[in-house]
C-alpha cells in the first residue's frame, strides 16, 4: 500500500483511495504522481489485493482470482472504498478513482462543486452519470432484485460510472457499501457476474457492467447526488473546450 499525504487545501477532508495490481501495477505510481500534482488531498491510498480485509478475501476467495474478469467482476470496489470509509473521520469524504484515471489541475474548482454535490447530499454520495441507458447495460434480473421493472425511469436515464465517485463518511454510506456487496454474493454472485438474465432483458441490451450497475442503480434509487460524467470528454476531440473545467479525466491509463 502506497500513500500520500499533505496539507488540506479545502476545509473538507477529502481522501483519495484506488486499487492497482497484476497488470494495472505498474499504473500505481503514475496514479499518485497525478493526483500529488493536482494537490488537496488529505491523503491518497493506492491499495493492493494485499491490502483487502482477510475475511472479505476468504469469504469471496472463489471469485479473487487473476482469471476471473476484473478479479472477481470488480467486487473488491466497494469493499476498497468501505476501508477507505473506515480509516478517516465521520464527515470527511473519499473519491474512489480507477487507477487508469488523470487528474488535471485547471479543474480543481469544478471539484470543489464536486465535494460540495457530496455533503450536501443527504445520502453522501455523488455519481457520475453517462451517456449509456441503463436498461442497455444492466441485465434485468439485478434490477428486479431492487424492485424496478423494466419501465421504471432509473432504467432509462444514463448509468452512473463505476469508476469514480464521492462519498461522504457515515453510517449511511458504509452501509450503502455493504449491501452493495451483499447484492453482488447474492444466488452465487449472479447480480455482479456474466451469467445470463432469466428475466428478459431490454431489447437493446449489450452487456452487464457488474459492479458499475449495481452502484448506479444503487445510487439512484437510495438519491444520491447526481452530475454529468465529464471525465471521458479529454478523448472526445468535439469538447476540446470543456477540457480545462474538469478535474478528472477517465483515460483508462494502464502505465
Amino acid at each position: 500500500m502506497r500513500r500520500l499525504t499533505g496539507r488540506p487545501a479545502r476545509p473538507t477532508r477529502v481522501h483519495l483511495v484506488s486499487f492497482a495490481d497484476g497488470l494495472f501495477a505498474p499504473r500505481g505510481a503514475s496514479f499518485l504522481k497525478s493526483a500529488a500534482a493536482f494537490g488537496g488531498f488529505e491523503s491518497a491510498t493506492l491499495c493492493s489485493a494485499a491490502d483487502l480485509d482477510p475475511d472479505f478475501v476468504r469469504r469471496h476467495a472463489a471469485m479473487l482470482k487473476p482469471d476471473v474478469r476484473g478479479y472477481g467482476y470488480w467486487i473488491w470496489k466497494p469493499q476498497v472504498t468501505l476501508q477507505a470509509l473506515e480509516r478517516v473521520a465521520d464527515g470527511d469524504v473519499v473519491l474512489y478513482a480507477d487507477a487508469g484515471c488523470e487528474f488535471h489541475s485547471p479543474g480543481r474548482a469544478r471539484f470543489a462543486e464536486y465535494v460540495s454535490l457530496c455533503q450536501d447530499n443527504p445520502l453522501g454520495v455523488l455519481g457520475f452519470e453517462q451517456v449509456f441507458i441503463e436498461s442497455h447495460w444492466t441485465k434485468m434480473d439485478l434490477a428486479l432484485r431492487l424492485g424496478i421493472g423494466a419501465g421504471h425511469s432509473h432504467m432509462k436515464t444514463g448509468q452512473l460510472m463505476g469508476g469514480k465517485y464521492l462519498m461522504r463518511n457515515s453510517r449511511k454510506t458504509r452501509a450503502f457499501l455493504r449491501e452493495m456487496i451483499a447484492i453482488a454474493s447474492e444466488q452465487n454472485y449472479h447480480f455482479i457476474d456474466d451469467t445470463p438474465s432469466v428475466a428478459a432483458n431490454h431489447p437493446k441490451f449489450r452487456e452487464h457492467r457488474h459492479d458499475q450497475s449495481i452502484f448506479s442503480l444503487l445510487a439512484k434509487q437510495r438519491g444520491a447526488a447526481i452530475t454529468f460524467g465529464e471525465g471521458d470528454l479529454p478523448r472526445v476531440r468535439a469538447f476540446k473546450h470543456l477540457h480545462d473545467n474538469i478535474p478528472i479525466w477517465t483515460m483508462r491509463h494502464k502505465t
